[in-house]
């Protein structure tokens, strides 16, 4: 069984936890742990907050999250004037990722630490997805993420 979820939010800071906070109670109720939990909040928190500052002067952004049964697959996607995608690495090339600057990118470092996959799909003039995965475990009182957690 799979649940989607796809948000179209304004683009203002304050969305940015209420993002976070719909995928959370989603993923409280799917059976994730809490240390898995925590890390999927943390990368969407700044992969929301990227969409929300660099954007442009787009009016929303999209944030797509699917629980499946063993990962839970996101996207933030917005449609803002985008950048060159050459200035990234390959996704698989954990050891090449470097940011702009001692400023800028950390929340992409940040997100690909957290998660077991990232990739990013940036075209100039068409806006930026920041693509991310993170392998579930269940929490300790629910069966193996089957929505029937106990209390």
């Amino acid at each position: 069984m799979d649940l989607g979820i796809t948000l179209s939010i304004p683009r203002h800071t304050a969305t940015v936890p209420m993002a976070r906070k719909i995928v959370d109670a989603a993923l409280v109720e799917w059976g994730v742990n809490a240390e898995a939990r925590g890390d999927i909040s943390i990368a969407l928190s700044e992969a929301c907050a990227n969409a929300v500052q660099h954007s442009g002067t787009q009016a929303d952004y999209q944030v797509d999250a699917e629980l499946q049964s063993d990962r839970c697959v996101l996207e933030v996607i917005d449609f803002g004037s985008g950048f060159p995608p050459q200035i990234w690495p390959a996704a698989d090339d954990h050891d090449a990722f470097t940011p702009f600057s001692d400023e800028h990118g950390r929340g992409l470092q940040l997100i690909r630490a957290l998660m077991d996959r990232m990739d990013i799909v940036a075209t100039a003039g068409r806006g930026v997805t920041v693509h991310f995965e993170k392998i579930l475990k269940p929490a300790d009182d629910c069966l193996p993420l089957t929505l029937a957690c106990n209390g």
